[in-house]
């Protein structure tokens, strides 16, 4: 019989309005049964600094606890100029150190992507291969983090990708997502069977 398995979700965003809290929820709401979805708080880090590995302060400790207690890894991350989100790139040197006590070792991950500064009802696609995720692609494969090839970016007209309720607002974001999530559900049990 097979686990819950927990998944810590990475929003790259600080931006409290983004379309990427919609996203996170339909997400969660359109997951396998065996897959629970758990924001990770990422804005009330202190920048990383090398000096503070040996007594880090609470907020980076309570942090890595929840990295390491996950068995999967969702990043949601705009694009900036084809750059990781400085929010995100702190969080992940945040968990990465010190260096032999690496939080993201293993765990199976997989990348959401919204272009950044464009509005969410005009975004091209948000399940973006290539380019786009490529920089945190590489980052992640540094931290020994296999990371999932979307299945399909999204198809059709975004103007009406969520509802005012931020509900998926037609049957076929419904389905991405959906299928986006069955196949995470699988790539995630491969790696914690």
């Amino acid at each position: 019989m097979q686990k819950v398995r927990h998944i810590a979700v990475l929003a790259g965003t600080l931006c409290r309005r983004s379309c990427h809290r919609n996203v996170v929820r339909a997400l969660g709401e359109l997951a396998p049964p065996l897959l629970r979805l758990e924001v990770v708080e990422i804005s009330r880090l202190s920048p990383y600094t090398k000096e503070l590995d040996v007594t880090p302060p609470a907020e980076w400790r309570a942090f890595r606890r929840q990295i390491l207690a996950a068995d999967g890894l969702l990043f949601l991350a705009p694009e900036n100029a084809r750059a990781v989100p400085v929010a995100l790139k702190n969080a992940l040197n945040i968990a990465a150190h010190p260096e032999d006590r690496n939080a993201w070792e293993g765990k199976p991950g997989a990348i959401v992507n919204i272009p950044a500064n464009v509005p969410a009802r005009v975004f091209p696609r948000f399940l973006a291969p290539g380019d786009r995720t490529r920089r945190l692609r590489q980052a992640l494969a540094l931290l020994n983090v296999p990371v999932m090839q979307p299945p399909a970016a999204f198809p059709g007209d975004t103007d009406t990708l969520f509802d005012a309720a931020g509900k998926p607002a037609n049957a076929a974001t419904r389905r991405l997502l959906a299928s986006f999530m069955d196949t995470f559900e699988q790539w995630v049990h491969t790696y914690r069977h």
